[in-house]
């Protein structure tokens, strides 16, 4: 089904969005969405709640949507679930994964900024009802730096995964294989991506936001998947 007016509809789906805890990932997602808008897109970015308490927010006509999560590790104490929700948690919600799956039909793409349990269930809804997914790497995947492993290897030192099932299931390697498109925010790891998967990869530095290049890949990944445009 081909929307009115031929606007698309984005869902952006990132870990956290709490403008009093303002990151790097979390501007480019926001300048992002705000450059679609001037596109005639119609962005929704959708998170958890962690860091913030509000369930809904909108800036410069951009809807926000934040829902309940979990950490699905045993023995999490306060500390470690402030560290995760700070930087490196692999959150679950629920309210979230449903919302996707309920509303799989009204979004032309998702685009997600984020990985894990959660991203991994919702792009397997996408496979199963043939819709197009994006994913953004924001540094850190194929390229990892001796400092961020060091951070990463402490952060889940002594957790205990109990839906670790799910990531053999559902696990980050076949989302990404099965995405429409992958957008890297530095060359080295956009060539390392198209030399692992052979599909569209485009590299936009953190410092630009090139929505043209963006809308273009949503474009292609829509005709291929869903045979309109």
């Amino acid at each position: 089904k081909i929307r009115e007016k031929n606007i698309l509809k984005i869902y952006n789906i990132i870990r956290r969005f709490d403008l009093k805890e303002w990151g790097g990932i979390e501007s480019v997602c926001y300048n992002l969405s705000k450059e679609l808008k001037k596109l005639d897109c119609d962005p929704m970015i959708l998170a958890t709640m962690a860091m913030s308490n509000k369930k809904s927010d909108e800036i410069e006509n951009i809807k926000i949507r934040r829902f309940k999560y979990f950490y699905p590790y045993l023995t999490l104490d306060s500390n470690k679930k402030s560290l995760f929700d700070r930087k490196g948690g692999n959150p679950i919600s629920r309210h979230l994964i449903r919302f996707v799956k309920k509303n799989l039909k009204e979004g032309d793409i998702i685009h997600f900024h984020t990985f894990g349990v959660m991203t991994n269930l919702m792009a397997y809804f996408c496979i199963k009802n043939k819709r197009p997914y994006i994913i953004s790497i924001h540094g850190g995947f194929l390229e990892v730096d001796g400092k961020e492993n060091h951070y990463f290897k402490n952060l889940y030192k002594k957790t205990l995964s109990y839906v670790k099932i799910f990531d053999f299931i559902f696990n980050t390697e076949k989302m990404l294989s099965n995405a429409s498109g992958i957008i890297c925010v530095g060359k080295g790891e956009c060539l390392k991506m198209r030399e692992k998967f052979y599909y569209s990869t485009i590299s936009i530095p953190t410092f630009t936001f090139d929505s043209f290049r963006v809308v273009n890949l949503y474009y292609k990944a829509i005709k291929k998947v869903c045979n309109y445009y």
